[in-house]
């Protein structure tokens, strides 16, 4: 798999999708996630899954990027933020913490198994965001 950006804050907050091959960026004509900053990406059974990002506000969002096309996922998951952490683990992708729009800085672990989110409740780091 190619590396792949998706959006980030230049002048505004952008919604462009680039793919990397290791020597050469090109962009994407797709449609994917509306423009966000400090989104969450990690790779999951040969796809990427984003989660979440900021617009001026929390987005608690979850899409799937297969290589070639974005598409969103009706899922319940964790609450918007933005500035949390997500990687694989264990054939899952966990996520922890990030900034709530009204709640602060989270402390709170999910994982993603490839169809839905489950809160672990589990004791961990504190609260904090960042990226």
């Amino acid at each position: 798999m190619s590396a792949v950006l998706f959006g980030g804050l230049g002048v505004t907050r952008l919604a462009d999708t680039w793919v990397f091959d290791g020597v050469t960026w090109t962009q994407s004509p797709v449609t994917g996630p509306s423009a966000r900053d400090s989104a969450v990406m990690a790779p999951l059974g040969g796809q990427l899954v984003l989660f979440g990002g900021e617009n001026g506000a929390g987005l608690g969002d979850t899409w799937i990027w297969d290589g070639a096309v974005w598409t969103e996922l009706d899922v319940i998951g964790p609450s918007p933020r933005w500035g949390a952490v997500m990687a694989p683990l264990g054939g899952k992708l966990v996520l922890f913490g990030g900034w709530g729009t009204l709640s602060g800085a989270l402390a709170d672990t999910w994982a993603w198994d490839g169809t839905m989110w489950v809160q672990l409740l589990v004791t961990g780091p504190s609260a904090r965001e960042g990226p």
